[in-house]
Parts: structure tokens; sequence; C-alpha cells
């Protein structure tokens, strides 16, 4: 690592200090001094998860790069703004939940200054989320009214409470629409997801060129449009999907699109494979990475696979994300384990978990007899017992206080 006077360093982080607040995290070296970096110092980074269409799994893979930066120590706030279904705050089990959200958040009716009222803590040591709670879709109407409308988010942001973050990531609804263009004006840099189907691709390209366009008279007030990300999502080493891929980074690369010499829409390296593991993410209440670190498959495991991403998206704290891939948190005997959930999940043998309520196993495929798709599925790991987001409602919420 190249230290801040030009000189070459190999860096290690103390296992102490991997998992805790980064007010200011110690960087030891092989020299006998060290490295000090006051990360809560600056405004924090912060990234919008986009997708004009609904089902590319924008929400999943956020949650899941929002617990590989907590996991390596950053402080970080997860925002779910799919305001009216709420799934990003929904993956991990709340410790504490705060009795406002989103709504409040944004029409200002909370006060920062006391950040129990608007902050809610997960089971992940590092990550908070502020949960999405507006069912009846008012946000969209009353930000349409205001009077920094479009603004509003990137404007709150400002406040000290989120100078307390490193990263924020900001989650948003699928679709297009003033709460996507709110979701984006807050952002330092976008990911839109995209699953490599040709039809997605193509909606997708036209809604966020759209939503972009709508945007760029903003510049002449100083306001900088972030530039737009493209990761794919459920990749499959297919003929179709690599042709797909192909040719979407064709049309990319060359700017074959509307507006393009105003609008920088660029490929992650990184693609998301369609692998069973990411569905234990939702299952199990846990980061996906924590899941599987080595794998006997040719496709990287899921831990690589996301430090990689978070190693594009935020390249200053690779010395970080690869200290995670080192102490493996979430693993039995590992410096900082979580030895509640693997606990837990050490009783379970590899059977498929199955909804109480309605039999689903399949968390995305599943419409359960109140004709609700399932989006996640509670695991009860002493049991072995489940509960699907659609039946929890109806069933008393049986497995709520202690599902992991």
């Amino acid at each position: 690592m190249q230290n801040l006077t030009g000189t070459s360093d190999s860096c290690s982080i103390p296992s102490d200090k991997a998992s805790g607040s980064l007010s200011s995290v110690r960087i030891e070296s092989n020299r006998s001094d060290t490295l000090s970096f006051p990360l809560s110092k600056v405004a924090a980074q912060i990234l919008s998860i986009i997708s004009t269409k609904g089902g590319e799994g924008k929400s999943t893979q956020g949650a899941y790069l929002a617990g590989f930066t907590a996991d390596a120590g950053l402080k970080t706030l997860l925002i779910d703004g799919d305001y009216s279904q709420p799934t990003s705050c929904s993956i991990y089990h709340l410790d504490y939940e705060a009795p406002c959200g989103l709504y409040e958040l944004l029409t200002q009716t909370v006060d920062l200054n006391s950040p129990d009222k608007i902050i809610s803590r997960t089971c992940i040591p590092n990550l908070d989320v502020i949960v999405s709670n507006d069912p009846d879709e008012r946000l969209p109407g009353e930000i349409l009214h205001i009077a920094d409308g479009r603004m509003r988010l990137r404007n709150v942001l400002q406040h000290p409470l989120f100078r307390l973050y490193d990263v924020i990531i900001i989650d948003s609804k699928g679709a297009a629409g003033v709460m996507t263009e709110i979701v984006v004006l807050a952002a330092d840099s976008v990911v839109g997801v995209i699953k490599p189907i040709l039809p997605d691709v193509r909606e997708f390209l036209r809604g966020t060129v759209r939503l972009v366009n709508r945007l760029l008279p903003l510049r002449m007030y100083g306001i900088k449009i972030p530039d737009i990300h493209i990761l794919i999502n459920h990749f499959e080493n297919t003929v179709l999907d690599r042709q797909t891929l192909r040719e979407l980074t064709g049309i990319v690369e060359q700017k074959k699109y509307t507006g393009s010499a105003d609008i920088n829409i660029s490929m992650l390296n990184t693609t998301i494979e369609k692998l069973e593991v990411y569905k234990r993410g939702h299952a199990t209440g846990q980061p996906v990475h924590r899941l599987e670190y080595t794998t006997d498959r040719k496709s990287l495991p899921a831990a690589e696979t996301i430090h990689h991403l978070a190693c594009e998206l935020f390249p200053q704290w690779k010395v970080l994300f690869d200290d995670v891939l080192r102490r493996r948190p979430g693993v039995s005997g590992s410096p900082d384990a979580v030895s509640d959930a693997n606990e837990g999940a050490s009783g379970v043998q590899d059977e498929e978990a199955v909804c109480v309520g309605c039999g689903c196993t399949d968390n995305n495929a599943c419409v359960n007899e109140f004709r609700e798709p399932c989006h996640w599925l509670k695991v009860n790991h002493e049991t072995g017992l489940g509960v699907c987001s659609s039946c929890e409602s109806f069933l008393g919420h049986p497995l709520t206080d202690d599902a992991e």
C-alpha cells in the first residue's frame, strides 16, 4: 500500500479494530509507525441503487453490499427508499426499530438531533437502517408539492447526523418517477441493476436515459448529475446471456444511446451470477458474503464477488475490504464471528426451509393463498421452520422475535 509519504507499506488491520467503529482507525504496517485515517471526519460516500423496472434484484444486492461494508468496519447506513414495499430493510433482523422512517425523514417531521427516533439498528455491527414506511404511497404526491421537491433527500442528508457514517446506500423503487429522481440527486454515484434479458436491457436504457435527461437542467444551478454504473445481476453463463452482455457493453461503450454527450453510463466489471447462495442470504438474514467464502464451483464464491463489487465502487477502502476476506466475519472461529446467528445455523442441516403458512420454498416464484409474492423467508434455526413475508402478517409473526 502506498503511504502518505510516497513509500510502500504492506498493511493489516488489527482484529480488535476490524469490526468496531471507524471514527479513527489505525492501520498498522511492517514499520514501527502507524497511519491514522479519520474516516468519519468527511462527508459520507452516498451510493444509490436504482432500476427503472421492478424485480431486477437491486434491493437484495444493495443490502448485501451494505452488509459487506459494515463487516469491513465502515459505519454504514442503508436507507430503504422503496417507499411502499420495504425489502432491503427487511433482510436483516432489527435489534432496534425506530418509530419513524423514510416518510418522516422526507417530510421533515422528525427531529434528526434525536437519532433513535429515525435510525434503526440491525443485528449486523456497524449497519443501521432507515426503514420504508409509506404503504399508502403518499410520498410521491407530497414531494411534488414541496418547495425543494427533488432536492429534499439531498438536502436532508447534509444534516450532521449523517456525517457519522462512512457509507450511505440508498435503495429505490423499481420504477421511474420523482422518488427515483430524488434518490439519484442525493447520490455521489449510482448503480443501475439489471438482468441480462434483452427486453429488460432496452427498457433500462430507455428509462434511465429519460430519467437523467429530466434532471440535466439542474446542472445550471451547480448540481452535479452522478454517473450511472450498470451492474449485471442473475447472470448465467449461457450463450444467450453472454450475447446480451456483449450487446449491452457495446451500446454503453460506444455511447449508442440518446443524450450520450451529457449522460455518463458505464459497465461495472463485476457481475452477480444466478446462484442459490444469494437466496440463502434472505432466508438466513445474513450478508451473502458470510455464507460463502470458498466454493468448489468454477465461478467465484459470493464473498469474492461482493468484494470485487465493493472495490469497484469504493476503491479508497480496498485495504479494508481485503481484510474481510482474511478475517471471514460470520464464520465460526473467526476473530469476529457472530455466534448467535451461526450457532443457530449449525443446528440445521442443508434441508430446504419451508414456509409454515403456504409451504413455499422459492422466495421469488411462489405466490401463496393470499395471492401475494414471497419476497423473503424468515427461518427459526432451532426448529428449522420458516415463514414467508406474505404469510407473516396472517400468522401472527410466529418467528419475528427469534428469526435471524
